[in-house]
Order: structure tokens, then C-alpha cells, then sequence
């Protein structure tokens, strides 16, 4: 009887996350997973079962990688307008790197999020995870007075739908300028 082969899980769904991610849902088929994994058909199957809840997996490890990576600088005690500024501009960053552009849980709401319970159920995660982050930005920001004075509740709706707007621009390939406008007409429309 042969062996099966052992494989990373997490490197296996960045691998898938990546073609997801650049592909879509729709035009990602295993063979596309393998080749960019080195994941067997067999691994996949039997590890998460079909390319639905492969999809999901890779959207979960989506959620912890942008927690990591992004949305732990906007958690910060001393988070503030800055760091809304600086966590805006990653997107310029992520265009000039090509093909991994936007949120990929906005791509996944959009391309998944009404036919898959769990789709939708991970995105409105992500969401309140970002919703969460901003939250203790925008508040340390109102307390130092860089922000206007409304509704903390206000700006962030207000930031969490420019990100998500953000995420767009860039996922449809707009020019870098028409990005750095957005992010600047964003930022004046929080500042006092």
C-alpha cells in the first residue's frame, strides 16, 4: 500500500488563496491548485473535500493572514489618522505588484458571497474584523482631534466603505493616480 504524501497545509492555501485570489472562484479548477501547490488531486480531496470548501479554506486563511499582516497595525494602542493613511496606501503597493490586487474577501463577497452560506459567513467575518480595526484607529484619532466631529460610528462606515471602494479601484486596474486621489480625497473628507 503506498504511501500518502505529507504536505504544509497553511503553504498549501496560500497557494490556493493566490489562484483564487488572481483567478476567481469560476476559472480555478484544480489542475490550477496543484500547479500551484505541487498538491496532489488526492491531497486536496481528501484533505478539504471539493473546491468549494477548498475555496472557503483558502478565504479563512485569507481572514488570519490580514489580520497578521494588515489589520494588527490599525489594533494598535497608538494607532491614528496615520496609520488609516498608511493602511490606505498598502493598496498602492499591492497594484504595483500585479496580479494579487484588492480584498480578495470583497472579490469572494462578490463572486461567491450570495450562492455560499459559507462564503458569506467568512466574508462578514473579514468585515467585522476591518470594521473592528478601524474602529479603535478612528477612536484614538477622534481623541487626538484629527478626525472630524461625528459619529465614531459615522467614520468608520465611512473608512470601511472607502476601503472596500479602495479594493475596487484597484482590483479593476485603475491608474496609480486615480488610486492616489481616492486615498486623498478620503483622507480630507475624515480630517477636521
Amino acid at each position: 500500500m503506498g504511501r500518502t504524501r505529507e504536505f504544509d497545509r497553511d503553504e498549501a492555501l496560500i497557494g490556493a488563496m493566490r489562484v483564487f485570489w488572481r483567478k476567481g472562484y469560476g476559472d480555478t479548477n484544480i489542475a490550477d491548485l496543484v500547479e500551484a501547490s505541487g498538491v496532489a488531486r488526492y491531497g486536496w480531496y481528501t484533505t478539504f473535500g471539493g473546491k468549494d470548501e477548498i475555496f472557503v479554506a483558502a478565504l479563512e486563511h485569507y481572514r488570519a493572514y490580514l489580520n497578521r499582516a494588515y489589520l494588527d497595525k490599525l489594533r494598535a494602542p497608538d494607532a491614528d489618522l496615520a496609520t488609516i493613511e498608511a493602511h490606505f496606501r498598502l493598496n498602492l503597493g499591492v497594484a504595483a505588484r500585479g496580479s494579487l490586487k484588492g480584498c480578495f474577501a470583497c472579490a469572494s463577497a462578490l463572486d461567491r458571497g450570495r450562492d455560499d452560506k459559507n462564503v458569506a459567513r467568512v466574508v462578514a467575518a473579514v468585515l467585522a474584523d476591518v470594521r473592528a480595526a478601524f474602529r479603535n484607529a478612528i477612536e484614538n484619532a477622534a481623541r487626538a482631534g484629527q478626525v472630524r466631529d461625528l459619529p465614531v460610528d459615522t467614520l468608520v462606515d465611512f473608512s470601511v466603505n472607502a476601503m472596500r471602494h479602495l479594493s475596487t479601484l484597484v482590483r479593476a486596474g485603475a491608474p496609480r493616480e486615480e488610486v492616489e486621489a481616492y486615498i486623498k480625497s478620503t483622507l480630507a473628507l475624515l480630517a477636521p
